[in-house]
C-alpha cells in the first residue's frame, strides 16, 4: 500500500542505490561532484565569470577558485580574458571538457531512458511531483535550523 512511510522509505533505499553508481561514474572518469556540476554547467550555459558559478551552483565564491583551479588543472576548463570587464576572467571548457561533458550528459540521458523510458508519462510526472515535494520539504527543513 502507498503510504508516506512506505514512499519514504523507497525513497531512502534508492538513494544509496543512485550515489553508488554515481560514485563510480565519478571515480572513473577522475571527478568530484562539484566538478562535473561545473563541468556541465558550462557545458549548458557556456564561459562564465566566478560570480555567476558561485550563483549558479550553489557554493561560496571563496570554493570557486579551487573548484575551477581542478578542472583547469585537468586540463577540462581554462581561463580567458573578459571580453569587456578588464578586471574580470571568464572560465570556459576545452575541447576535451566538451568532450567530456557530451560524454557524461548522453550516458546520463541513456541510463535514464533505459531505467524509465517504459514507464508511462503520467506515472513518470506523478513521480516527479513527488520528489520535488520531498526536496521542498526538506529544504524547507535544513534553512529553518540554519
Amino acid at each position: 500500500m502507498a503510504t508516506p512511510i512506505a514512499t519514504l522509505r523507497a525513497l531512502s533505499d534508492l538513494a544509496p542505490l543512485l550515489d553508488r553508481l554515481r560514485s563510480e561514474g565519478l571515480r572513473r572518469r577522475g571527478l568530484t561532484l562539484p566538478r562535473q556540476r561545473l563541468l556541465l554547467l558550462l557545458h549548458a550555459e557556456g564561459p562564465l565569470v566566478s560570480v555567476d558559478v558561485a550563483q549558479r551552483t550553489g557554493v561560496s565564491p571563496r570554493a570557486v577558485t579551487p573548484l575551477v583551479d581542478g578542472l583547469v588543472e585537468a586540463g577540462l576548463a581554462r581561463r580567458v580574458p573578459h571580453p569587456t570587464d578588464r578586471r574580470s576572467s571568464l572560465v570556459e571548457l576545452t575541447a576535451e571538457g566538451s568532450r567530456l561533458a557530451a560524454e557524461i550528459q548522453q550516458a546520463h540521458d541513456a541510463f535514464a531512458d533505459d531505467l524509465l523510458g517504459d514507464v508511462p508519462e503520467a506515472d513518470l510526472a506523478t513521480t516527479l511531483a513527488v520528489v520535488e515535494h520531498v526536496r521542498a520539504q526538506l529544504e524547507a527543513r535544513a534553512a529553518a535550523t540554519r
